[in-house]
């Protein structure tokens, strides 16, 4: 084989996943937005319990201004990247009530002894329930139209409370 053709064959073997990952990439682009959505602005909120961070809470925006559903899931430092309708980065501006939940459940699976019923799964709210809901939450937060927004809150000392029917 002559040195250009096997040079030829080199190019072409590693040039395939190049071509392969840009055939992939351009599949990948971002949907537009729904039409009728708002512009979007950057948020980031961080939630502390009893001063250290809280991963895994779910934070949740609501405006009676505001239809487009607006939330996040913290990581390790407590911090969401809050998403419009789970896919668009940002929220709309305006001023927003602020739920911020944490739930585990315990129990179910099997039961060690076959011929008894498996124990009932028991649900567990780690948050104060009062952060739940729009209308017994006390935080806020003003989302401001063309900047990013940085808030910061703290949901108070950590809890295990027990709730749902089967608590």
């Amino acid at each position: 084989m002559t040195p250009l053709l096997k040079s030829h064959k080199v190019f072409v073997f590693l040039s395939s996943p190049l071509i392969l990952s840009l055939v992939i990439l351009a599949g990948c682009q971002k949907q537009p937005a729904p039409s009728g959505m708002p512009a979007l602005h950057p948020v980031t909120v961080t939630v502390n319990q009893g001063g250290q961070p809280l991963a895994g809470a779910t934070v949740s925006l609501f405006s009676d201004q505001n239809t487009w559903a607006v939330g996040g899931t913290t990581n390790s430092n407590g911090q969401a990247e809050l998403r419009t309708m789970g896919a668009y980065a940002g929220a709309p501006a305006g001023t927003y009530k602020v739920c911020i939940a944490k739930e585990t459940v315990e129990g179910g699976g099997s039961s060690d002894d076959p011929s008894q019923p498996a124990p009932p799964e028991k649900h567990f709210d780690l948050v104060d329930q009062k952060f739940k809901s729009p209308e017994t939450t006390l935080l806020e937060m003003t989302v401001s139209a063309g900047q990013e927004t940085n808030q910061e809150f703290d949901v108070g000392k950590a809890i295990k409370k027990a709730f749902g029917p089967k608590n």
